[in-house]
């Protein structure tokens, strides 16, 4: 959605929920390029070494062009039947740039900014691009899907959702004073179709993610799920 409204009234409570959103997308943005800059410095790493590992020449790694970036581009785009010439359009990073990153014998480690620009425009998300940075068959292996480390117990989406509709289904009361008033009718359908709008959007995203030829995140078995007694 985007930001840059016409605001009569900067001090309007509108014009402070648009000035939220850009601190929001501020954030999430600086968050993305700091992940992509621990990747790059990975890369690094293994190719120059650090102050005690100099020239550890461990970015050759790979099974196809030989380097932890390039490998990962080629694959990608192998799998989703995509060319270089695409990526380079698609990206707005020069075919000759993508050839040196991709090149099995001397390749160049693009920059976070090119490396941003290129991932941005694969059929993958980020998370999943620079998934395994130190291992690359590792990486190759999970493209389908790859075990995550939640912790011993997690929510069960479903159950969640199910939970909440039944409960906004009985009458809502709400503490005051440690006396209990039923919540106003106006308030009572404003919540709910606000929560059901919630559910409803991350229903439809959940079904694209389960649709879409993408590596994702997923909980291996046997995992204890906290069940929510309805």
């Amino acid at each position: 959605m985007k930001t840059d409204f016409t605001i009569a009234d900067k001090k309007s409570p509108i014009a402070e929920a648009i000035e939220d959103k850009k601190s929001r997308q501020t954030k999430i943005e600086d968050e993305r390029i700091a992940s992509i800059q621990e990747f790059y410095d990975r890369c690094f790493y293994h190719r120059y070494g650090d102050e005690a590992n100099h020239y550890l020449n461990n970015y050759k790694t790979g099974t196809t062009c030989g380097n932890i970036v390039g490998d990962r581009i080629r694959f990608i785009l192998a799998k989703e039947n995509l060319t270089i010439k695409d990526l380079a359009e698609r990206s707005g990073v020069g075919r000759s740039s993508l050839h040196r990153f991709l090149d099995s014998e001397s390749p160049d480690i693009p920059k976070v900014a090119t490396l941003d620009k290129i991932i941005s425009k694969l059929p993958c998300f980020i998370d999943d691009f620079l998934y395994s940075p130190d291992n690359y068959q590792e990486w190759e292996n999970a493209y389908s899907g790859y075990p995550l480390n939640f912790g011993k117990s997690f929510c069960n989406y479903e159950q969640l959702r199910d939970y909440v509709i039944f409960q906004l289904s009985l009458p809502v009361a709400y503490n005051d004073e440690k006396k209990k008033y039923k919540m106003p009718a106006q308030v009572l359908d404003l919540l709910s179709k606000q929560i059901f709008s919630a559910f409803e959007t991350a229903d439809a995203l959940l079904e694209y993610e389960k649709d879409k030829k993408k590596p994702k995140g997923y909980f291996e078995e046997p995992v204890e799920i906290v069940d929510i007694d309805l």
